[in-house]
């Protein structure tokens, strides 16, 4: 899960990154996008991240 803040720290939005094989111990890239129009300072953050 990303989740989108603001300059303050207030959650703005907050979306679901699937990324596929991904080995033990290896990292992969990943694009989030919001769904809604967020202007000025935008933060993305990992608020989760479930390994399954």
């Amino acid at each position: 899960m990303v989740d989108f803040r603001d300059g303050d720290g207030k959650l703005l939005d907050a979306v679901v990154l699937n990324i596929d094989a991904v080995a033990p111990g290896t990292s992969k890239s990943g694009t989030a996008r919001s769904n809604r129009r967020l202007s000025g300072v935008t933060k993305a953050e990992i608020g989760r991240a479930l390994r399954h």
